[in-house]
């Protein structure tokens, strides 16, 4: 590629130039037209001539608060830049009167390509909002470089307009697009302002118009900080003092166009509430320094031309100074540009709005570095009159520093926490006033050193205290130590001391810094702590009481809802009804886990849920919750891989019911979060005595930060989750704690969209026999058994005495119906029964108590004083059976009744038919 660039002073001269460089005979030539003159019609036929000798040229245009051309800066000039390309596609188009969001997307579709490198803008400079533009822009097409900048009009800041040659418009863009892959791009920005003073944040602000800082108005702030000079000159007085922000990477100025009539300031780009903002300095020597280090970095690209679009406060402040730097740009590649009232520009896949900058393109379309003889034009610059100003903002801002310290002492007073120094190069020590009120010294009198120090504290733990100093220096562990201070009175304080280490550039240990906060009444606060204790495992045991009653409440309607459910699916045979039941009865059996699920948490925060440790074969049991689940996923289009590996011993000690629990918990979650057609993997290892479960899979994974409480009570990932997929959110934290206490833990890895692997382990030992006592129980309905004999039934609540009712019809059986245990015992003073089914929770004489009566009165039938008394009850906690055959009960079945269970307990009391 090549540049050419001119200033235009006639049609007649303007025509021998395009003629004389063979412009014309490019088939991709850019203009890029940059007018001091705000005078519409001469630049509209200028730009005609132009087209009329090269038809096939991309014209942008914009007017401007200066010029630049081969290092020089002009004024109210028109400077024209021709660009040819050998192989870079050109497209260009003017946008106006549309919002800056819709102006980005048509750019996109109607300018950019596969290939497309950059962009170079042009913007209205008053009235459209280039930093929306950019954010914009930005959203759709982050990679793109955009380069340019808003128009600009010497300073009057009344009409600023953009062009493409045929057309203008005083609230639009005008783009032009470079695609190509032989097109080599790269940019660069002058900021170079020195921060002052202490940072400040944006209370209020919209956009680019500025409000409040620091909840104090935005002039006041101005004169507070520059003096009234320059708050009654705003906003010219203030471009030499711009504001800086971090965006990103890089520093922002934002300096102010005008003045509103509500006091309020219009900036040359957004200013966010929130933000941290300081004020900032323009030292001309410290700018021409830091420019001859960033021209030294531009030297090693590939550059056939550079494009300059520089904010029009730097032209002010720095006037003839910024001509020495333009200068040494234009020894390296042909350079043109203007003066803008914003710049745009790309670093690090983010473009941003900036002011006070001056902006770089360097374009190529060769690879080669040229290797060209420089010389420094930059001059020594002469002395600033800004001291005034600048000595107003030092002595304000070290009475703030003064007022700052002065709370932060009345801070570290209140919360009783000091500050302290050690100077570990000179062994000198600084105290803040408060650490001295903690040791109890006066500041005038005591001399601090590390010896007097450690002669204040409590004899017995000096030691403690130098060991723990020496290992934060020596091993860089920070310091977290308490102790006591001994005090004159012979009393002694408790302190808490927290330090770390401060070091230089190569690593080297310089200072000690940390606190001492006295903690002697949170030390005493603790002992009242462990009488609150004991009153909350009061309170947590009172809790489990509460859940297990509430669970045999809600028990006995289950057993209703089930039992009825199981009768009707054995009478219906039409299909769409025994759907209907399906789901009823699937229902009941998922409210019937989540109140197992709160009972299992119940027991495991009070402490009262055991695991056992028996014999088992581990195969076996993880096998059977593999065979459960295939079906699912098989269900759901699902492939389920399983590992199980040969390390694996056959036999180890455990809880086989815990471990499926676990397992099934895990293995549900994986198929029921994994897509159709997805992949979960079940493997399982053994490792130094630890059983190794892994349950993997691709679904929907889980966010980073939901990672940290998905093993919390009644969590989910997503509250969306619930709404989905169902659940309790108990599943998880149940499943770490019965990890926990098998001696193993349940932890998990996941990334968003892609997936989980949850990691359950147990303690598992070894051992040789299985001797699992595992009760054989017949597979065998209610229709195919009958029995005979005379059943008597303890049973209060009515649906569930019609439920056994029909349950003991259907087995052939004779039965007699009591409402409590008071009638059971009378009537086995007078009649004969081969069993008795007893509830446990009943009005006026419970199941237990009438258990003893039936055993012990003499008034009973002798018969009746050792027939089988069976426990039918909602009492379903684990360790219930045992309780009651403990006291005394010969069998035991749980509500919700399962009949086959049912018949098994039947089998040992009563004959067949």
């Amino acid at each position: 590629m090549k540049s050419f660039n001119h200033v235009y002073t006639s049609l007649e001269e303007l025509e021998s130039f395009i003629l004389n460089h063979d412009i014309a005979t490019s088939s991709n030539v850019l203009v890029q037209v940059f007018s001091g003159l705000i005078d519409e019609m001469k630049l509209l036929n200028m730009c005609n001539s132009i087209k009329n000798i090269i038809p096939q040229v991309h014209i942008i245009g914009t007017t401007s608060a200066g010029e630049i051309n081969e290092g020089k800066m002009l004024d109210k000039s028109i400077t024209i830049s021709f660009s040819t390309f050998d192989s870079t596609k050109i497209k260009s188009k003017l946008y106006e009167n549309i919002s800056e969001s819709d102006c980005a997307k048509d750019i996109i579709n109607d300018l950019v390509e596969d290939d497309t490198k950059v962009l170079i803008v042009f913007s209205d400079g008053l009235k459209s909002n280039g930093e929306e533009f950019i954010k914009a822009i930005t959203k759709l097409q982050k990679n793109l470089i955009i380069s340019g900048g808003r128009a600009g009009d010497n300073y009057t800041f009344s009409k600023t307009f953009i062009f493409d040659g045929i057309t203008t418009s005083e609230n639009g863009f005008v783009v032009a697009s470079l695609s190509g892959k032989e097109l080599i791009a790269n940019t660069d920005y002058v900021l170079n302002w020195e921060k002052l003073g202490i940072p400040m944040v944006v209370t209020k602000a919209e956009k680019n118009i500025l409000y409040e800082i620091n909840n104090t108005p935005i002039v006041e702030i101005y004169k507070k900080y520059l003096g009234d000079e320059v708050s009654l000159s705003l906003p010219e007085a203030a471009v030499e003092f711009p504001f800086i922000l971090k965006r990103g990477l890089i520093d922002v100025a934002r300096a102010p166009v005008a003045l509103l009539e509500d006091n309020s300031l219009l900036f040359g780009g957004n200013i966010e509430v929130g933000e941290e903002l300081s004020f900032a300095f323009g030292n001309v020597e410290v700018i021409q320094e830091k420019n001859r280090k960033k021209f030294k970095d531009i030297q090693s690209l590939p550059i056939e031309s550079i494009f300059i679009y520089s904010c029009s406060v730097r032209k002010y402040l720095l006037g003839k100074e910024l001509e020495s730097e333009l200068e040494l740009f234009n020894q390296v590649a042909p350079t043109v540009g203007y003066f803008t009232y914003g710049e745009f520009f790309h670093s690090s896949n983010k473009n941003e709005l900036l002011n006070i900058t001056s902006t770089y393109l360097f374009l190529s379309e060769s690879d080669k570095v040229q290797k060209r003889i420089v010389q420094d034009t930059l001059k020594t610059p002469k002395k600033t009159n800004s001291l005034k100003v600048l000595s107003h903002l030092v002595s304000t801002t070290s009475q703030e520093l003064i007022k700052a310290q002065d709370i932060l002492n009345e801070t570290q007073s209140i919360v009783e926490v000091g500050s302290w120094e050690i100077d570990l190069e000179t062994n000198n020590i600084w105290w803040s006033d408060e650490t001295y009120k903690i040791f109890q010294v006066e500041k005038n009198t005591f001399d601090v050193n590390y010896e007097s120090v450690l002669s204040l504290i409590y004899p017995e733990d000096r030691e403690l205290v130098d060991m723990a100093v020496s290992m934060c220096i020596e091993s860089n562990i920070d310091l977290n130590v308490e102790h006591r201070v001994l005090l004159k009175s012979n009393e002694y304080k408790i302190v808490k001391a927290l330090g770390k280490v401060r070091r230089d550039s190569q690593g080297n240990a310089i200072a000690l810094i940390g606190t001492t906060k006295n903690i002697t009444e949170r030390k005493n606060t603790e002992k009242e702590l462990t009488t609150l204790k004991d009153i909350a495992i009061s309170s947590e045991q009172s809790k489990s009481e509460f859940l297990a009653n509430m669970s045999h409440e809600i028990r006995t309607p289950l057993n209703a809802i089930v039992g009825f459910i199981d009768l009707l699916e054995s009478m219906e045979t039409e299909s769409k009804k025994l759907e209907y039941l399906s789901v009823v009865k699937e229902s009941s059996k998922n409210l019937l886990g989540i109140i197992n699920d709160i009972l299992d948490m119940s027991k495991i925060a009070s402490g009262k849920l055991l695991v056992e440790s028996i014999p088992l074969n581990i195969k076996e049991v993880v096998d059977s919750v593999y065979n459960l689940y295939s079906v699912a996923a098989d269900n759901k289009g699902i492939q389920l891989q399983y590992d199980f590996s040969t390390e694996v011993p056959k036999f180890i000690l455990g809880d086989p019911l815990r471990i499926k629990q676990v397992l099934s918990n895990l293995m549900s979650n994986a198929i029921k979060f994994t897509n159709e057609n997805g992949l979960v993997e079940f493997n399982v290892d053994y490792g130094e005595s630890d059983l190794i479960i892994k349950v993997s899979d691709n679904g929907i994974g889980i966010d980073t930060q939901k990672l940290k409480i998905i093993f919390d009570s009644f969590s989910q990932a997503d509250s969306s989750v619930s709404r989905k997929y169902g659940g309790t959110g108990l599943g998880l934290n149940i499943s770490k704690a019965l990890s926990k206490l098998m001696g193993g833990d349940l932890s998990a890895v996941s990334n968003y969209g892609e997936g989980s692997t949850f990691k359950f382990t147990i303690k598992a030992i070894e051992t040789k026999n299985d001797t699992e006592d595992v009760e054989n129980l017949e597979s065998i309905s209610e229709e195919d058994v009958k029995y005979s004999g005379k059943v008597l039934v303890a049973e209060d609540n009515k649906t569930n005495q019609l439920l056994i009712s029909i349950l003991l019809d259907d087995l052939g059986l004779d039965y007699h119906l009591v409402i409590n245990g008071k009638e059971a015992v009378d009537i086995c003073k007078i009649e004969e029964f081969d069993l008795i089914l007893m509830d446990i929770n009943m009005p006026i004489m419970n199941g237990i108590e009438a258990l003893h009566a039936i055993r012990n009165d003499e008034d009973i039938l002798e018969s009746m004083k050792v027939v089988p008394i069976m426990a039918l009850t909602a009492n379903a906690i684990k360790g219930d059976k045992e309780k009651f055959m403990k006291e005394g009960m010969n069998g035991y079945v749980s509500k919700p009744i399962d009949i086959e269970l049912l018949i098994s307990e039947l089998n040992k009391f009563l004959p067949r038919v």
